[in-house]
């Protein structure tokens, strides 16, 4: 039975294991944290709960795939509620309840603009062609060349590119439909969770306006954290062995293998090493000639954000906001610039709401409310604990203002998380909170590697490779290396 060691057990991590478990691996885990998800962690304080990570559960069909490949469904690990109203959206003159489903957004759409309820539905038909050919051709597929110049893959690329005009970004190709600031924003919105604004992300992620929209916005009941549980039980299930709080702190290699892994308890002799870390900190960790990447390349990729999170319970409800909202009132052009072009802690900025609580009674106790804050900044700043308060005190003035109701004097606890927190916890390079962004020049086989280009039995999953950054986006990322792993071995 071949052995195969995993670095960390973030969640492409725990969506490998369970795939070489299955095929008859024997799958050690080494994590340096308590908890199975990596960044999706979790704050349990005064009697309140927040998801520290990701919040928005997107892409049901990719955790329902992962899971069917096991005889199960999602359901035989968390519950999922889909919300309605999606989300909120706060404009400078009004805010916006996006209604789950198409004809309810094409209803909308057409409020603000005669003729786009129709265009709307046009757009969907689109992105909704163009996801089935991304997921049946692309996204499933490493980083190796070869494996993106097959016959059918090559003719499916041709037609993306005739679908969406070339190179255009996700930006040109939407003024294409709407003309409305508003139906644009809405549209654009879900760009960010790729890691780069709508202006440079290339128009094949329109996709993302399917998922939004066609598939919805669930909620996994007890927060992100039960998604984390639910994979870390499969693999158990399947025999994965996961010891937590040990840290990898060194690799051996010769010319052509990791001969060893080092952690702080013991040294292990796997076959197969499988990193779920950052790709720059596992390349920390290996001797300089092992390295598939200067840090030259490093610092010049294009990163995702970073995020200032404020996490709040609060000894009341609060009206105003539902279980998502988005601030898009500030001044939109000048965030953008200080997380893409020009790197500054941001001095009037966009921000997202979550209030789980108004899903969930058990995350608070009874009639109080637990709230998260994120800002995005740019990864790599310099991080002070006096400008984390002056943009908190910004924005929590400002969202009091926005609702029209008093917060501060409510507040029974208060955490702040930042690019160092993410650097402490995750190893995160440059403080960041996603991973590598998905611009063009970072997609596909122009991300990093899956498989070291120096030695024979390293692999890598996570949001530095194949396919991208999000949490749908890694479980699959894990699927690609297993079975690369299953290849090889």
């Amino acid at each position: 039975m071949k052995s195969v060691l995993i670095i960390g057990a973030g969640i492409g991590s725990l969506s490998a294991a369970c795939y070489l478990a299955k095929a008859g691996c024997k799958v050690t885990i080494l994590e340096k944290n308590s908890w199975p998800g990596g960044r999706i962690q979790t704050l349990k304080k005064d009697g309140f709960t927040f998801d520290m990570g990701p919040s928005w559960y997107w892409m049901p069909d990719v955790f329902e795939q992962f899971f069917a490949t096991f005889g199960h469904t999602p359901h035989d690990y968390y519950t999922l509620t889909r919300l309605d109203p999606s989300y909120r959206i706060f404009f400078t003159d009004e805010y916006i309840d996006l209604p789950p489903g198409q004809e309810a957004m094409c209803v909308l759409f057409e409020k603000y603009e005669q003729g786009a309820g129709q265009k709307l539905k046009n757009l969907l038909q689109k992105t909704e062609k163009v996801y089935q050919i991304a997921q049946k051709q692309f996204i499933h597929r490493s980083s190796a060349p070869l494996e993106m110049v097959s016959g059918k893959t090559l003719i499916n690329g041709v037609e993306l590119l005739a679908q969406y005009n070339g190179f255009q970004s996700v930006h040109q190709f939407l003024t294409r439909f709407f003309r409305n600031e508003k139906l644009i924003k809405m549209l654009e919105f879900p760009i960010f969770f790729l890691g780069g604004s709508a202006h440079d992300i290339p128009a094949v992620y329109s996709i993302m306006n399917h998922v939004d929209i066609d598939q919805g916005t669930w909620y996994p009941h007890g927060g992100f954290g039960a998604v984390a549980r639910g994979f870390e039980r499969l693999a158990c299930e399947l025999g994965v062995d996961i010891h937590y709080g040990e840290e990898v702190d060194h690799i051996e290699a010769d010319d052509k293998n990791i001969t060893s892994v080092h952690s702080q308890n013991r040294r292990y002799h796997p076959s197969v090493v499988l990193s779920g870390a950052d790709y720059p900190f596992t390349e920390s960790l290996l001797p300089p000639s092992s390295r598939s990447y200067s840090p030259h390349y490093w610092d010049t990729r294009k990163l995702a954000p970073s995020a200032l999170m404020i996490f709040l319970g609060i000894s009341h409800s609060i009206p105003g906001l539902l279980h998502h909202s988005l601030f898009f009132h500030n001044d939109w052009v000048g965030h953008h610039q200080s997380l893409f072009k020009h790197p500054v802690w941001p001095t009037h900025p966009l921000y997202y709401v979550s209030t789980p609580t108004k899903t969930d009674k058990t995350l608070a106790p009874s009639g109080q409310e637990a709230i998260t804050i994120l800002i995005p900044l740019a990864s790599g700043l310099p991080d002070s604990l006096q400008s984390r308060e002056d943009l908190a005190q910004w924005v929590l003035h400002d969202l009091e203002k926005k609702i029209n109701q008093p917060i501060q004097p409510h507040i029974i606890t208060r955490t702040l998380y930042s690019l160092n927190d993410f650097a402490t916890d995750y190893h995160a390079f440059k403080g960041n909170a996603y991973g590598l962004a998905q611009t063009l020049d970072q997609t596909a086989i122009f991300r990093p590697n899956n498989r070291s280009k120096k030695l024979n039995n390293l692999f890598y999953t996570g949001q530095f490779t194949v396919p991208g950054i999000g949490v749908p986006m890694v479980v699959i990322s894990g699927e690609i290396a297993a079975r690369d792993i299953i290849s090889h071995i």
